[in-house]
């Protein structure tokens, strides 16, 4: 199997961080999607704690880590395909359980971690 790069960020930690396209994605509004569609309820004072990145052969992989003043947290995923014929996703898995998303990048197959799970991708353009 080829060779993959883990990078975990603090975030923000600085702004000229390049692995996610924040002109197409707005961090912030994604992670208060994610929270409602998580935790049934508006968010307050959501903020991203942090960004892991896996560079694979064919996407950029970056899960989003986010957290409210009630220490609730979640995640969120952003997959950047590297060919441009795909759509860039978004992958939320939301349910009772401590729901993750996890990327398999041999068949580039996605799953939810655990059950009772629901996933909800959208796509970017």
């Amino acid at each position: 199997s080829g060779c993959v790069m883990h990078v975990a960020d603090d975030y923000p930690s600085d702004k000229n961080h390049t692995h996610i396209n924040e002109t197409k994605w707005d961090i912030q509004e994604l992670s208060k999607e994610s929270y409602f569609k998580t935790f049934n309820k508006e968010p307050s004072n959501i903020k991203v704690s942090k960004i892991s990145y896996d560079n694979y052969d064919s996407a950029i992989v970056s899960t989003i880590f986010y957290e409210d003043d009630n220490d609730n947290k979640s995640t969120f995923m952003v997959i950047q395909y590297k060919d441009n014929n795909s759509k860039d996703v978004v992958v939320d898995c939301t349910g009772s359980c401590d729901c993750r998303e996890r990327y398999f990048p041999s068949t580039g197959a996605i799953e939810c971690t655990c059950s009772p799970c629901s996933m909800i991708i959208s796509e970017k353009k």
